[in-house]
């Protein structure tokens, strides 16, 4: 912990640490200036309650238990993602990266999050959508596909690759269950992602739960 806190403690970039309950157990001057959260707020409350990130439809991404823990619990990198947050009541949009921290105890790994400040990845659509809302007969919206359920048109196999993306279950212990190859399984990834138009699997199931796909 104490080599933690020397390499992060004057980073530019914002840094806070989890440990296996998903508590913040170390979070750098950056963190409040990017977030403007003080440390004494943030230290020994779970992550989900500090940060309350959203992605751009405002489906929750940060939540008891979510992609991001399950992913790392199983020695898995996780991708990058953006995520919106709230600074002082001012929508704020972060770029997050992820690493895990094992020590001489493997089975409590910590768990740091890099924070970078970063533009509104959709802002242009959002402005799009801002125009078209002012039109008397606005077309369909642009982020969801039209179906006849009013949304993603899902095959039954993506749907259990998607169930089993909530789940944090690992690509290769997915292809075993399903019975298919790990390439097949990376291919209905993408093909969800495409559909419901998300750029990470952590956007995924975020989307998936809000609109329950699953």
């Amino acid at each position: 912990m104490k080599t933690l806190c020397r390499l992060f403690s004057q980073t530019s970039d914002g840094v806070f640490a989890l440990n296996q309950e998903q508590c913040v157990i170390f979070w750098n001057n950056a963190c409040e200036r990017i977030l403007g959260v003080p440390s004494l707020q943030a230290l020994g409350k779970p992550c989900w309650q500090v940060i309350g990130g959203v992605d751009h439809r405002g489906n929750p991404i940060c939540f008891s238990h979510c992609m991001v823990a399950q992913t790392t619990g199983h020695g898995e990198l996780v991708q990058s993602f953006d995520v919106r947050v709230l600074r002082n009541e001012v929508p704020v949009w972060v770029n997050v990266s992820t690493l895990t921290i094992r020590g001489g105890r493997p089975a409590t790994p910590i768990i740091v999050h890099l924070l970078r400040e970063t533009s509104d990845p959709h802002r242009l659509e959002n402005r799009i959508q801002e125009f078209l809302s002012r039109l008397d007969n606005p077309p369909l919206d642009l982020q969801d596909a039209p179906s006849s359920n009013n949304g993603p048109s899902l095959t039954q196999r993506e749907k259990e690759v998607l169930s089993c993306l909530a789940k944090g279950i690992r690509a290769k212990d997915m292809a075993r269950q399903l019975g298919v190859s790990p390439i097949t399984i990376r291919s209905h990834i993408k093909h969800i992602l495409a559909k419901i138009n998300a750029h990470s699997q952590v956007e995924a199931v975020s989307y998936a739960f809000r609109h329950s796909l699953l």
